[in-house]
């Protein structure tokens, strides 16, 4: 997936093999989203902007994430076509408003705004934020979705973990077979 052209060049590994997610602004890098499965954090010193995938011209859906490793499971899952993807690090601050506006304003005619956000409160709240900024973007002709996962308290990551840890085969205990999965 980290091949995938819309990834290519947009997530790093720091010495800790943390995944890094650089934020940017209107002024380019600002701060830097940084995410394992033991620590989530953002640089020292560093400013939230927002994290995005390359845009492709064919782009006509602008997905928007909690964090970086959300978009990348979330694109795991479902593997949109013609999505770009935004992550914003948590909660929302006024230059990211500002920043998700510019991104829907540039969105052709038709397109769409899902706010694929955690389905617990903070998530909640953040997808009617995104709601309100698609509203503000004065576009009448945008779509918005609000696709959260199903189970409450979860986010993309742990549905994505959760569908791997299904298909993947238990370890062999003595006396039984090794379960091999759906044939």
């Amino acid at each position: 997936m980290l091949d995938d052209p819309r990834f290519a060049g947009r997530i790093y590994t720091d010495h800790f093999r943390n995944a890094v997610f650089p934020h940017r602004d209107r002024n380019g890098i600002c701060g830097l989203e940084i995410r394992n499965d033991r620590f989530r954090g953002f640089s020292k010193g560093g400013e939230k902007g927002v994290w995005y995938s390359r845009a492709l011209p064919e782009d006509t859906t602008l997905i928007i994430c909690e964090s970086g490793i959300d978009v990348l499971s979330y694109h795991a899952l479902h593997r949109p076509a013609q999505a770009h993807y935004f992550s914003i690090a948590g909660q929302m601050n006024s230059r990211q408003r500002i920043l998700l506006t510019s991104a829907m304003q540039k969105l052709p005619h038709g397109g769409i705004v899902i706010a694929a956000t955690n389905n617990d409160p903070g998530g909640i709240k953040l997808a009617r934020e995104i709601r309100e900024i698609a509203e503000a973007a004065a576009r009448q002709d945008l779509g918005l979705i609000d696709h959260r996962p199903d189970r409450e308290g979860q986010d993309w990551n742990d549905v994505q973990r959760a569908l791997a840890r299904s298909r993947s085969p238990a370890p062999n205990r003595p006396g039984q077979p090794a379960n091999l999965g759906p044939t």
